[in-house]
C-alpha cells in the first residue's frame, strides 16, 4: 500500500525535484557511458527489459529484478544507474507504471519504485 493510499501527502518540494532531475541525468550519463564502452547496450538492455515484462506481464518488480534476470543477455554495465535510464524509457512509452516500493539488497534495503506491465506489447 503506498503513502497516498494509507491518506499521507508526500509534497514534493524544489529540492525534491531538484534531486529527482540530478538522478535523470546521472542515469543518462550512466547509459551513455554503457553504450561507449559496449555499443548498443542501451538497446539490448530495453531489448531484456520488454522481454522480461512480457515474460512475467502480472509480475510486480524491481529495476534490480530486470537486471538480475538479464545477467545472462545483457553485459553488465561499469554503474548499475544506466538501468535507471532503461527504466525511465519504459516509463515514457507506458509500458509500465508504479504500483508501489520495495526494499532491494542493492541499496541496502531502501526502498525503490515496484513496477508493472502497463499494457501488453
Amino acid at each position: 500500500m503506498t503513502g497516498a493510499q494509507m491518506g499521507f501527502t508526500f509534497p514534493v518540494g524544489q529540492g525534491v525535484a531538484r534531486a529527482r532531475k540530478r538522478g535523470y541525468i546521472a542515469a543518462q550519463a550512466c547509459a551513455d557511458a554503457a553504450d561507449r564502452r559496449d555499443p548498443n547496450w542501451t538497446e539490448q538492455a530495453f531489448r531484456a527489459f520488454k522481454d522480461f515484462i512480457n515474460l512475467f506481464p502480472e509480475r510486480k518488480f524491481t529495476t534490480e529484478d530486470v537486471r538480475l534476470a538479464a545477467v545472462n543477455s545483457v553485459p553488465p554495465p561499469k554503474d548499475g544507474r544506466a538501468w535507471g535510464q532503461i527504466v525511465l524509457k519504459a516509463k515514457r512509452e507506458g509500458l509500465i507504471k508504479p504500483v508501489g516500493y520495495r526494499g532491494v539488497e542493492s541499496s541496502n534495503g531502501s526502498p525503490k519504485v515496484l513496477w508493472q506491465r502497463a499494457q501488453l506489447i
